[in-house]
């Protein structure tokens, strides 16, 4: 079996942690030559289409538009950034921006948390 295909299984292992479980089965499968190169080669495809939309996900949010995908007003983004809650870029005359990277991840982490101790 190729070392390549292991080796890109690997790789697209560590890239997606969640799907670490069966990455490691599809690593253990090609090296018992249970499936095609074929079909292999499909998953890996698959896999980095979605590692590369992960990747371009740098576009810079305004605090308005933080405040709309929120559904709260600008002034309580701007507690956010202050308070660290979300990390943000100066950019001088045109104000902040908050990557769309660590809105996402303000999310997830404060999912079914109650934030509205943050405001204060």
């Amino acid at each position: 079996m190729s070392k390549e295909v292991i080796n890109s299984l690997r790789e697209i292992k560590i890239s997606l942690i969640t799907a670490s479980d069966k990455i490691e089965d599809l690593i253990e499968l090609v090296r018992s030559n249970k499936y095609s190169i074929n079909i292999l080669e499909d998953i890996e495809k698959k896999f980095t289409k979605h590692i590369k939309e992960e990747k371009t996900s740098n576009k810079l949010l305004t605090v308005k538009e933080v405040a709309k995908l929120m559904h709260i007003d600008s002034a309580k983004v701007y507690r956010l950034v202050k308070g660290g809650y979300i990390k943000s870029l100066k950019m001088g005359k045109r104000g902040l921006r908050i990557p769309e990277s660590e809105y996402d991840i303000f999310i997830k982490e404060n999912l079914g948390s109650d934030i509205s101790k943050m405001f204060d």
